[in-house]
């Protein structure tokens, strides 16, 4: 342990800043307090991994099509960032709660009250550039999206951690999983996300500069320079 007063001050004060950056920055504080998904200015956002979703965030996804199994604040998320967004619930207290907050031009929400209908919901519109799978019934919902993707389509599953068969079918039917573990919004622990990329996968990225949230400035001069010799 450091006996330093002042170095440990620091060290503290860098533990202090770290907490701030996802209590606050990410929204973590005002979301758990809410009891669902929004960022720090209360806005909505998916109920994934923090990683995740500064992945799925720097997507350019204007004119994609997206299919996803349960509808919520992620739906008024994606309903900006897509040309049409179709979702899947189970309950129909939860849909007409919903739909004064959607989009009815991108947004559409159907019920579905059994399982078989609601797994196979996603070949009604196939094929979809964006599939996510975060609702009922995930390993049968998982092999009906696998018959249902466009070209350089992208699956997300999130619980990965919680649901291994749906990941295996996903994996099975060669998409590449790349999975996001950490903290996400309102919850006390780490789960994982994965997003499930086809080999022809066509990301396009809103903007070349990756600026987390609470980053630093690149330091100056770059810390990646060869030391000079003296």
């Amino acid at each position: 342990m450091e006996r330093n007063p002042l170095v440990l001050a620091r060290r503290l004060s860098r533990v202090g800043r770290a907490a701030k950056r996802l209590v606050v920055d990410e929204g973590h504080a005002r979301s758990a307090l809410a009891g669902h998904p929004v960022d720090q200015q209360g806005r909505p956002v998916p109920w994934i991994t923090y990683a995740a979703a500064a992945f799925l965030d720097r997507l350019d996804l204007t004119g994609r099509r997206m299919f996803e199994y349960g509808a919520g604040a992620s739906t008024m998320y994606w309903q900006s960032r897509v040309a049409q967004l179709v979702s899947v619930e189970n309950d129909p207290a939860w849909v007409e709660a919903l739909q004064p907050k959607i989009d009815p031009a991108v947004v559409t929400i159907r019920l579905a009250t059994d399982a078989e209908q609601y797994t196979a919901s996603v070949t009604d519109g196939a094929p979809w550039d964006v599939v996510v799978i975060d609702g009922l019934c995930r390993e049968e919902a998982a092999r009906h999206t696998v018959q249902c993707l466009a070209p350089g389509a992208i699956v997300v599953l999130d619980n990965t951690d919680w649901f291994p068969e749906p990941a295996a079918v996903l994996r099975d039917a060669g998409l590449l999983e790349v999975d996001f573990a950490g903290p996400g919004p309102t919850k006390a622990y780490q789960w994982v996300t994965s997003a499930f990329l086809s080999r022809d996968a066509d990301l396009r990225f809103r903007s070349d500069l990756i600026a987390p949230k609470g980053g630093e400035p690149a330091p100056y001069p770059r810390i990646d320079r060869f030391p000079t010799p003296a």
